[in-house]
This record gives C-alpha cells, structure tokens and sequence, in this order.
C-alpha cells in the first residue's frame, strides 16, 4: 500500500474511505465506480477545493499575500504560454480566497489560536493512518505542546454563498 502524504490524500491512490468517497457514493454510485473502479477523472480540481486550498496557505502562513506565491489568476491562452508553474485560477476564486483569507487571519478566533501556538510545535495539513481498522484523515493543523503534554487538532471548514 503507498504512503499517505497531504500531496496524494486527495487523489485516487488513497485506498482509504473518507468522507468525500462516501458522499460521492450517496450521491452517484456511477460517479463513484468512474472515478475510484474505473480511475476516470477529468482531472480538474473543484472551485470549492481550490478556494479551500488557498485558504489553507493564507491559514497555515499567516497572511493573505501568501496566496500569491502558489496561485496566479490569468487566462488560459497567456497561462500555457507562459510557462507559469503555480496553480492558475479565476479572478473569481482569487478574490473569493483572499477575502474568506481576510476574514479568518483578521478574526479574534486567529488571533487567539496564534495566542496558544506560542512555544508549540505545529503540523499542518498533517496525514494520519491507522492501518489496523482501516482509516484515515487529514487535519489542517496539529498543535502539540509538549509542556503541557497535549495535542489540539484543527479542522478548518470554508464555505461561502455560491
């Protein structure tokens, strides 16, 4: 069985059940037999997943202008021809992330949660396996703090008005 990474979890290489099989399932059975039995996939990554991607850099950095580093918005024809090696996305997607971004890095929630890291160790988009009963899952972030001999899991969730 391959190693699970935060790189593959997403991908069909994943032998594990997660949420978003099963939903899937629930939702279309051939949807689910063309894309994990068959391993057809158009191989175009959601809005949703690529908003909620560039939430996690501005979460896992601190600062919205990260986005920038891994993410470019412009149009298809001048992206080819480019050369551009980060991930291409709409106008759209780029503002929507970078205001959800805003709103979170800007929120008392962040502030405090920063508050609580100090002198922790901190793992982001960490993989966790448990091969005996079969599972697994992806935390956004991991804080271990070793004083106090604890370990708070985070697990962020974006949504927004479609």
């Amino acid at each position: 069985m391959p190693k699970l990474t935060a790189k593959n979890y997403h991908s069909d290489k994943n032998p594990y059940l997660s949420n978003s099989k099963i939903s899937l399932f629930l939702k279309s059975k051939k949807a689910y037999h063309d894309r994990y039995i068959a391993k057809i996939d158009d191989g175009e990554m959601t809005a949703s997943l690529l908003i909620g991607r560039m939430v996690d850099v501005a979460f896992e950095k601190g600062k919205v202008s990260a986005i920038d580093k891994e993410f470019v918005c412009m149009d298809i024809k001048t992206y080819r021809e480019s050369g551009e090696k980060r991930c291409r996305v709409t106008a759209d997607q780029m503002d929507k992330a970078r205001r959800m971004a805003s709103v979170l890095i800007y929120s008392d929630l962040y502030k405090e949660l920063k508050k609580k890291c100090a002198n922790t160790d901190k793992f982001f988009q960490k993989v966790f396996v448990d091969e005996v009963r079969g599972f697994a899952g992806m935390l956004d972030l991991l804080i271990v703090n070793h004083d106090t001999k604890t370990a708070t899991i985070i697990d962020l969730k974006t949504c927004s008005p479609s």
